[in-house]
């Protein structure tokens, strides 16, 4: 999915990578406590308020944000495989680590929710 001035603020902050450049371009603007009234904002009205410009938030600056991000999207369904694979391992850890046993739960519930898929024989 690519990003536009027309996407909203929680869409673009709810990609880790999106909250990179945003903090790149305008350091510490993702943990602004504003952030979280503005998120269903598009980031067109965003930059049409003052408020906006006087934190160094310019049309231009927001084009050049958006450019950023979309160039670290996946463009590909491989592509997008590929950042999962990466980040499993660690997420995998991580819900180990913070609640054991819940990994194995939640691969019960999903596979109850949607059973897996099995080829059909071949005949």
């Amino acid at each position: 999915m690519e990003f536009t001035l027309d996407s909203k603020l929680g869409d673009l902050l709810a990609d880790p990578e999106a909250i990179k450049v945003v903090d790149q371009y305008l350091p510490g603007a993702s943990a602004n406590p504003l952030v979280a009234m503005a998120k269903n904002l598009s980031l067109r009205t965003i930059v049409a308020m003052p408020q906006a410009a006087m934190l160094g938030l310019t049309p231009a600056k927001a084009e050049e944000i958006l450019v950023e991000v979309n160039k670290r999207m996946p463009k590909t369904q491989e592509e997008l495989q590929s950042q999962i694979n990466q980040v499993a391992p660690q997420v995998q850890r991580e819900v180990n680590r913070v609640a054991p046993g819940a990994a194995e739960q939640i691969q019960r519930e999903v596979g109850r929710i949607v059973p897996p898929t099995t080829p059909p024989a071949k005949k």
